[in-house]
């Protein structure tokens, strides 16, 4: 007969063995649940992206950035694979802006004021979340090394269900974001961009939206009274793809996860033989444009931040070097101290 100590061994011996399976049985559970989230956490997100690009949309926003309010309405149409876009401010001074996909058009009714083929405008709404640099840099696999996604369950904006969805960074060179996501349709109802410290730099959510099937194209015209009007054509910079011309330049210290998705250049104006190169690099989220010109007579060297955009300047080798993107100040000033001309060629 085995003593009362031999049988207390034995006891917490089978005790801990019966721990450790419910620990294992625990763990894989929650492993196969941890993937299950992630899979459906990138699939919302891959919704989304599709919804932002495909989907017709009429709606009024709200978008704050810093100490400024503004409301807009948009007006997003879809048309053979094509996207146009009327923006209408609501409040303070009337502006319009129309989109299509090779140029906007800024029209500012009070100060009898038109111009078209501008550079191509960013909107509220149209973000890295529309795809466009993504797809340069394979979105796939974005979130594995240097975002996290967590979906925190539903809520409801502009009177829509909706499903939240966090993208966390996992280091300091590039921002977070919260997501409201509608049910019904995929399209992005509220966004908020988060600093470092957790807190909001920029907000846009809608307050109402629609997707109807069509839109006129009537919709997407504004009839600014001709005789106030002054147009204005400024035409938008061509960058010419960097296959054209070798580049002088090279940068040292790229941080992780950043890719280079478009290379350009093209004259400076009234320069025969000075470029300006641009530079643009994307995580699948973030995008840093850098701009290299020769130096002009009032250099920038230093850093600033305007809401959510940090820009960075030196100058080297009587060339300005300017980058600037919607990251955290330590992004762009590591970009910028990191360039450097190319071993063996001259800037």
């Amino acid at each position: 007969m085995k003593r009362a100590n031999e049988w207390g061994a034995e006891r917490w011996f089978w005790l801990g063995a019966l721990v450790c399976l419910a620990a294992c049985l625990v763990l894989g559970t929650r492993a196969q649940a941890d993937a299950n989230e992630s899979q459906a956490a990138q699939a919302l997100l891959q919704r989304m992206m599709h919804a932002v690009r495909f989907t017709n949309y009429v709606g009024v926003c709200v978008y704050r950035f810093g100490d400024n309010l503004q409301t807009i309405r948009i007006v997003h149409q879809v048309k053979n694979g094509h996207r146009y876009e009327r923006l209408i401010s609501l409040n303070g001074p009337e502006r319009e802006i129309i989109r299509t996909d090779a140029q906007a058009t800024r029209i500012q009714p009070s100060e009898h004021f038109i111009a078209q083929n501008l550079a191509l405008l960013n909107p509220p709404f149209d973000t890295a979340f529309s795809g466009d640099t993504a797809r340069s840099v394979a979105v796939d696999d974005f979130w594995d090394n240097i975002y996290g996604l967590e979906l925190l369950g539903t809520d409801r904006v502009a009177g829509r269900e909706t499903r939240r969805l966090n993208i966390v960074p996992f280091d300091h060179f590039r921002y977070g974001y919260r997501l409201w996501i509608d049910e019904d349709s995929g399209l992005l109802l509220r966004s908020d961009l988060i600093d470092e410290a957790g807190e909001p730099l920029e907000q846009i959510m809608f307050t109402r939206i629609e997707t109807p099937d069509t839109i006129p194209d009537q919709w997407l015209e504004s009839a600014p009274n001709s005789d106030a009007i002054t147009w204005h054509r400024v035409h938008a910079p061509h960058m010419q793809r960097g296959t054209v011309m070798a580049s002088a330049w090279m940068i040292g210290d790229l941080p992780e996860g950043f890719k280079l998705a478009f290379r350009g250049h093209q004259p400076l104006h009234g320069e025969r033989n000075d470029f300006i190169e641009h530079w643009l690099y994307s995580d699948g989220l973030a995008t840093v444009s850098v701009y290299i010109r020769p130096q002009g007579r009032h250099p920038f060297n230093g850093w600033s931040r305007m809401g959510a955009v940090s820009t960075f300047g030196r100058t080297l080798d009587d060339y300005q070097i300017i980058v600037v993107g919607e990251v955290p100040a330590v992004t762009v000033r590591r970009i910028g101290e990191s360039m450097m001309p190319a071993q063996g060629a001259e800037p």
